[in-house]
C-alpha cells in the first residue's frame, strides 16, 4: 500500500430516481471505517436484495482504515486532466418499446473504439466490467451490459471527489440517481427503476476495488442484485487516497440489452419495474447474426442463456405477453459489439 495513502470502500446507497426513499439513518461507523447509510428494503417501496455467490476477501493490507473529509459545497471544482470524461458510446441496447429498432447512431463498436482514445483508463474499466460480470455468473446471475450514461456519470462523481477532496455518494454533484439522470440515465419518478452506486479506493487495480465489495455484505448485495441490467464504471485518479473507482448499477423501463460473454447469449427479461407504457417481461425471443436472420427465426420461449459461438455478432428479437417487440444488438461488458465479417 502507498505510503500515508488510506484506502476506503464505501456503501452503495439505493435510490429511486426523483424520488424520496425512507429516511436515511445517520451513518454508523462500519469495520475498517467504511462509512456505512441503510439501504430502503421492500417497505420503502424498493425490491429486496439478492444474494449469492462466494465472495473474494482483499488481502489483510488492503483494509481501508479512515474516512475521507468533507469539503464545503461551494468549492471549486478543477477538472483532472488525467481523467477526462469520455466521449459517448452507444448503450448495448438502442432500441425502445416498439417493433422498429433505433438506427442513425453510430455502431458500438466504433463509438467504443471512440471511448477508448479519449478516456486514459478505459481497459482498466473494462477489465472491471468484465470482472463483474464474470462475478455474476459465478453467482448464478446474468452478466450486465455496459451503459455509457453511467460511464459518464461514474467518471464524472469520481473526478469531482478527487478534485475536492471527499468521499461519499451525496455530493456537491448531486446524487447517484441525479447524476446518472443528468448523463440520459432516466428511471421515472417514483417508479420501482434504479440508479444504486459503490465507491472504492482500496486500490489501482480492478481486483482490489471488486474484491472489497465482495467481501462485504452490503457492498456484495448490490453487485450481486439480479434486477441489474447495466453497469456503468469510473476509474479516476487523484483525491486524498490516490484513486476513486465508482460502479453504477442500473435498470430502467425499455432497456433490456443482452450481453456476450465467455462464449454465451444471456439476454434479460424485466423483472426491475412495471407501468402501463413500458415493455414487460420477456415471453419469446428470436436470435440471429444479423436482424434479417433474426426476423426470419420462429419466436421461442424466452429462455436467459443460450450458447453462441465467440466473435460471433448476435441481435435479439424480444416479444412480451402484450405483443410488444424488441430489437437489439448484444455486446460484451465492454460495451463492443462484435462486427460481421
Amino acid at each position: 500500500m502507498r505510503s500515508g495513502a488510506f484506502a476506503l470502500g464505501l456503501l452503495a446507497i439505493l435510490v429511486l430516481s426523483g424520488s424520496s426513499v425512507a429516511a436515511a439513518e445517520p451513518p454508523v461507523l462500519a469495520e475498517a471505517g467504511a462509512t456505512v447509510t441503510r439501504v430502503p428494503t421492500q417497505d420503502s417501496g424498493t425490491p429486496t436484495e439478492d444474494s449469492g455467490g462466494t465472495p473474494t476477501p482483499p488481502p489483510a493490507s488492503s483494509v481501508p482504515t479512515a474516512n475521507a473529509t468533507s469539503v464545503p459545497a461551494g468549492a471549486t471544482v478543477t477538472p483532472m486532466p488525467s481523467a477526462a470524461t469520455p466521449t459517448p458510446a452507444p448503450s448495448a441496447a438502442s432500441a425502445t418499446a416498439t417493433p422498429v429498432p433505433v438506427s442513425g447512431s453510430p455502431t458500438p463498436a466504433a463509438a467504443n473504439q471512440m471511448d477508448q482514445s479519449a478516456d486514459p483508463f478505459r481497459d482498466r474499466e473494462d477489465r472491471m466490467a468484465l470482472m463483474v460480470g464474470r462475478a455474476r455468473v459465478n453467482a448464478g446471475l446474468l452478466p450486465l451490459a455496459r451503459s455509457v450514461q453511467l460511464d459518464r456519470a461514474a467518471i464524472a462523481h469520481g473526478q469531482n471527489m478527487a478534485a475536492r477532496g471527499y468521499m461519499d455518494h451525496d455530493g456537491p454533484d448531486g446524487s447517484p440517481a441525479s447524476r446518472a439522470a443528468a448523463q440520459g440515465y432516466e428511471t421515472p419518478r417514483g417508479s420501482a427503476w434504479l440508479v444504486v452506486e459503490t465507491i472504492s479506493a482500496i486500490s489501482d487495480d480492478p481486483e482490489g476495488a471488486l474484491g472489497w465489495w465482495l467481501s462485504d455484505g452490503v457492498h456484495r448485495r448490490v453487485v450481486l442484485r439480479a434486477v441489474w441490467r447495466e453497469v456503468g464504471v469510473g476509474y479516476v485518479q487523484g483525491g486524498p487516497y490516490g484513486r476513486f473507482w465508482v460502479a453504477l448499477f442500473g435498470c430502467r423501463p425499455n432497456m433490456l440489452p443482452p450481453v456476450l460473454m465467455d462464449g454465451m447469449l444471456d439476454i434479460p427479461t424485466e423483472s426491475c419495474g412495471r407501468s402501463a407504457d413500458a415493455f414487460g417481461p420477456v415471453q419469446s425471443v428470436r436470435v440471429g447474426e444479423t436482424s434479417a436472420a433474426a426476423a426470419s427465426q420462429d419466436w421461442t420461449d424466452y429462455a436467459a442463456q443460450q450458447p453462441w459461438p465467440a466473435g460471433r455478432p448476435a441481435v435479439v428479437g424480444l416479444r412480451d405477453a402484450s405483443g410488444q417487440q424488441l430489437e437489439v444488438h448484444a455486446a460484451d461488458p465492454t460495451g463492443a459489439a462484435t462486427q460481421v465479417p
